[in-house]
C-alpha cells in the first residue's frame, strides 16, 4: 500500500509536468514531443513506478498464497487432531476381550512379573533409571511419533539434572526421576502430557503394543506412592495405625501456607469430563448391594476443590451436552490410614497440590448427584477410599473413566 502511494505521487508529478503518457505493459507512449531530458526522466520514473507496482502485486500474491497455504494447513492438523482425539476416547470404551477385573488383566500379569524380577531369589534386580528413560521414549513414540519422543526425553533430562543438582539428589533416584517424568509438563500432541499416555496405555490392557512399558513406569512411581511406611521398615499392619505421611489434606482450619490446607478434611477433590453412558454405570452401581469397584488407571486428585472446579470445566463440551457432561468427584479417605497414596510434591504444577493413587485403587461408591443444569453445576460423585488395596477383592467391577 505504501508503494502504491508513492506510485500515484510520481503520476502526479508527472503530470503536473504536462507530459501526457499512458502506460501499457509498464512502458509509456507519448503524444506529444518534448525535452528529451524531460522524456527520458519521464520514462525512467514510469518504468520504476511500473516496476513497483508489478512488485508490490507479487508480494501480495505471495502472501495470499502463504495464508492460504497456512490455513489448509491449520485445517489438516485439526483434523488429525480430532481423529487422534476419537482414536483416545475409542480406548475408553470396552472391547470384546477385555478384562473385565484386575484379576483378569494383563497389567497384573506383568507388574507380578515385575515384582518377582526384584524378589528373585537368584538375586535382586531392580528396574535401574536407565531402562525407565527407554520406556517412557517407547510410550511417548507409540502414540505420538519419534520426533516428539526424542525432543521430550531430551528436554525432560535436561530438566531432571537440573532438579536433581538442585535439591542435591541422585540423578540415578528411580523415586525421583519418576515423579518427574509424572509431573512433567505439556510435549505436544493431542495427548500432551505423559501421565496421560501411560494411563491410556493402562486403560488399553492387551490392546496395548507397550503396556509393558506403561507397567515399568507404574511400578516405579508406585514405590512412591507406598514409600511412606516402606521406607521407615514399617509392616502393613504398623502403617495403619501410625501417621506416616508427610503431607495430608487437613482441611481449611489450618494456616493457608502450609502444605496439609485443604478444602475439606481427609478428602480431596477431582474434576472432569464424562460421557452419559459413563455416568449411567455410576447410576446402576449405586442400585447394587456392594458398590465397590477398581480403577483402570492412576487417579489424581487435589487438595483444593477449586482446582478440581477448574479442570471439570475445562473438559466440558459445550457443543456438545449429550455427549459429554462435567463431573466433581469428592474421594474420603480414613485419617493417614491409606497405604496407596501420596502427595505429589516433584512437580512444574504445585499449585494443583495433588494427591496420586495407583491403577487399580478400590473405591467404594456412596452416591450420585446428577446435575439439573451442567450450565450451573458438575455432576457429584462422592466415594470412599479403601485402606489397603491388597485386602480388596480382585474381581471387582472396572470403572472405565473416573
Amino acid at each position: 500500500i505504501a508503494g502504491l502511494g508513492e506510485y500515484d505521487k510520481q503520476l502526479q508529478k508527472l503530470q503536473s509536468s504536462a507530459i501526457d503518457f499512458d502506460i501499457v505493459k509498464g512502458k509509456p507512449l507519448w503524444k506529444e514531443t518534448g525535452d528529451d531530458a524531460d522524456f527520458e526522466q519521464a520514462v525512467a520514473t514510469a518504468n520504476k513506478a511500473a516496476e513497483l507496482e508489478l512488485e508490490l502485486e507479487a508480494k501480495a500474491k505471495a502472501a495470499a498464497k502463504e495464508a492460504k497455504e497456512a490455513k489448509e494447513a491449520k485445517e489438516l492438523k485439526a483434523k488429525a487432531d480430532a481423529a487422534k482425539a476419537k482414536e483416545a476416547a475409542a480406548t475408553l470404551t470396552p472391547q470384546p476381550g477385555d478384562a473385565t477385573s484386575f484379576k483378569d488383566s494383563k497389567f497384573k500379569k506383568l507388574n507380578d512379573d515385575l515384582m518377582k524380577r526384584e524378589s528373585s531369589a537368584d538375586g535382586n534386580q531392580p528396574v535401574a533409571v536407565e531402562e525407565l528413560w527407554q520406556s517412557a521414549e517407547k510410550l511417548v513414540n507409540h502414540y505420538e511419533g519419534a520426533i516428539i519422543a526424542r525432543s521430550f526425553i531430551e528436554g525432560l533430562r535436561a530438566d531432571v539434572t537440573s532438579y536433581c543438582e538442585r535439591e542435591w539428589v541422585e540423578e540415578d533416584d528411580l523415586k525421583t526421576v519418576s515423579m518427574l517424568m509424572w509431573a512433567a509438563g505439556k510435549f505436544g500432541g493431542i495427548r500432551s502430557e505423559l501421565c496421560s499416555l501411560v494411563n491410556r496405555a493402562i486403560r488399553e490392557d492387551e490392546r496395548c503394543a507397550v503396556l509393558y512399558d506403561a507397567v515399568l513406569i507404574s511400578r516405579s512411581i508406585n514405590k512412591n506412592l507406598v514409600a511412606s511406611y516402606e521406607d521407615k521398615g514399617l509392616s502393613r499392619d504398623q502403617a495403619s495405625s501410625e501417621s506416616n505421611f508427610r503431607n495430608w489434606p487437613n482441611g481449611p482450619n489450618v494456616d493457608l501456607h502450609t502444605e496439609g490446607y485443604s478444602s475439606n478434611k481427609d478428602a480431596t477433590w477431582r474434576g472432569g469430563g464424562m460421557p452419559l453412558v459413563d455416568l449411567e454405570w455410576y447410576l446402576a452401581l449405586e442400585k447394587k448391594s456392594c458398590k465397590k469397584f477398581r480403577t483402570k488407571m492412576f487417579v489424581a486428585s487435589s487438595f483444593s476443590r477449586g482446582v478440581a472446579d477448574d479442570f471439570s470445566r475445562m473438559r466440558y463440551d459445550t457443543k456438545n451436552k449429550e455427549g459429554t457432561g462435567k463431573v466433581l468427584f469428592k474421594f474420603n479417605f480414613q485419617r493417614h490410614k491409606c497405604l496407596h497414596v501420596n502427595y505429589i510434591d516433584k512437580s512444574q504444577f504445585p499449585q494443583e497440590k495433588e494427591f496420586l493413587m495407583p491403577p487399580y485403587t478400590a473405591l467404594e461408591l456412596v452416591r450420585v448427584k446428577v446435575s439439573k443444569d451442567l450450565d450451573v453445576e458438575p455432576h457429584m460423585i462422592e466415594v470412599n477410599v479403601m485402606v489397603d488395596n491388597q485386602e480388596e477383592d480382585n474381581a471387582l467391577p472396572l470403572a472405565e473413566r473416573i
